[in-house]
């Protein structure tokens, strides 16, 4: 018996070594945040937005993927995506019709989850890179924290299974993007940032932060130039050989100016001065009679895009060792994922998306980050639920509270002003003081309570 005990304790202890690997916990999440994904990807969602997809996603697979932007199957909306994105949902499509549905029923239960399913895998590589990001800087158990708390992020989940939205998409090229940036895999970070900007036009307000990293490396910032045009022109090869290229031109065009709302439906700092007034209120109207509101926010937001890339020159610059390089990239990121949403005009409640990725590995630098992520979270969250009302108990707390909305928009206002602020004071934010490591302590109070 005791040499069969012994043999039993030898056993464990070379089991677990292992069952703490991630290796072994990271499938374990990536499972769990794909199941509960499933779990609700047959919810009808954003009616209007699910649908639009799947005709965009039928149309680039009956018609091409050039001729779709010019006309729809069914009288549905010409894509005003880009066209990575329009890739996106013809993959779909094209797997939807050649092993579900040869006649592209379209209201078929799986169609539902398979228009899905981009935004879902997204989701779950996004979960890798942030392990990826915060293990470099914090270690393999908050890396495989990171990655937890993403892929059970209410508002992820919402945004991705149950809405029917692709933001998830262009936020894992974004996120990877920055990896790339603050790891100095320069030609990598390059293409992913190309990508990113194909798949969506908000993506273009993270090419500053790219620009300011590469721009003291003139070799470097023309290699990852030229990797990045060929990434474009290999994506733009099949709209340009089906004549296209105009029509491409004309979604980034015309995308400012599409929603000509001060605040399509978006807590930020227009909807905190106007309330509801701001979603039919034009951002063409003049502010004081001396310029557009629309002008007004491109004026704030790149003062605050000017100030984040000022206080990080130096650390984006002439880092002295990867990891403050790392730890700044994504605080400015942050900063401009939070300013872009905040400050702009035309903004839909879903454009906040990227802060959630972009935004984690701040509430492993301190207290008071974390704090801010968490508020920015649950502000974000309340806004996705205000529009779908998905659960019950808020749409009643919003019926109960009219200023409720004001009040979640002056909360993002506020976040985005102590986010500069503390950027601003600390100029190292990435060097808190021991006490500030709280969440390592109570990661080891967990592990040895005795302590």
């Amino acid at each position: 018996m005791p040499t069969d005990s012994r043999s039993t304790s030898k056993g464990w202890r070379k089991i677990l070594p292992f069952l703490r690997s991630p290796w072994f916990v990271l499938p374990l999440i990536l499972l769990l945040g794909l199941v509960i994904r499933f779990s609700l990807a047959p919810q009808e969602g954003y009616g209007f937005d699910v649908g639009v997809n799947k005709g965009w996603a039928r149309s680039a697979v009956q018609l091409g993927l050039a001729q779709s932007y010019s006309e729809q199957v069914g009288g549905n909306m010409l894509p005003n995506y880009p066209p990575f994105s329009l890739l996106t949902f013809a993959s779909a499509g094209w797997i939807y019709q050649t092993f579900l549905s040869p006649d592209f029923e379209m209201d078929h239960p799986t169609w539902q989850i398979l228009i899905k399913l981009p935004a879902i895998i997204a989701d779950l590589l996004t979960c890798l890179v942030l392990f990826a990001v915060v293990r470099r800087m914090k270690g393999k158990g908050m890396g495989l924290l990171a990655a937890l708390l993403y892929a059970l992020h209410p508002a992820v989940i919402f945004d991705s299974a149950v809405w029917g939205q692709t933001d998830a998409i262009f936020t894992l090229f974004i996120t990877a993007g920055l990896w790339a940036l603050g790891t100095e895999r320069w030609r990598l970070a390059g293409i992913l940032a190309m990508i990113a900007v194909l798949t969506k036009m908000q993506a273009v307000v993270f090419l500053p932060l790219f620009a300011l990293v590469m721009a003291a490396r003139p070799r470097i910032l023309l290699e990852s130039t030229f990797l990045a045009c060929c990434t474009l022109a290999l994506v733009l090869l099949p709209f340009a050989l089906g004549g296209a290229l105009l029509d491409v031109f004309n979604v980034y065009h015309s995308s400012v100016g599409h929603y000509a709302n001060l605040s399509s439906g978006a807590y930020n700092m227009w909807w905190s001065l106007f309330g509801d007034a701001a979603w039919g209120k034009q951002d063409t109207d003049l502010f004081f009679g001396i310029m557009t509101y629309r002008r007004v926010g491109l004026v704030l937001f790149a003062t605050a895009l000017g100030a984040t890339l000022w206080i990080f020159r130096k650390a984006l610059w002439f880092p002295k060792k990867r990891r403050p390089q790392l730890e700044a990239v994504f605080y400015a990121g942050a900063l401009i994922a939070s300013g872009f949403f905040v400050l702009s005009s035309e903004m839909h409640e879903r454009y906040l998306f990227p802060l959630m990725a972009v935004g984690l590995p701040l509430a492993f630098l301190s207290v008071r980050l974390a704090a801010i992520y968490t508020l920015q979270s649950l502000a974000f969250f309340f806004n996705l639920l205000a529009i779908l009302p998905f659960v019950p108990f808020v749409k009643a707390l919003f019926d109960e509270f009219p200023a409720l909305d004001v009040f979640v928009a002056s909360v993002q206002f506020f976040c985005l002003v102590l986010l500069l602020c503390f950027a601003f004071a600390e100029r190292k934010p990435w060097e808190q003081p021991e006490k500030q490591r709280w969440l390592r302590n109570v990661l080891l109070w967990l592990r040895h309570p005795t302590l």
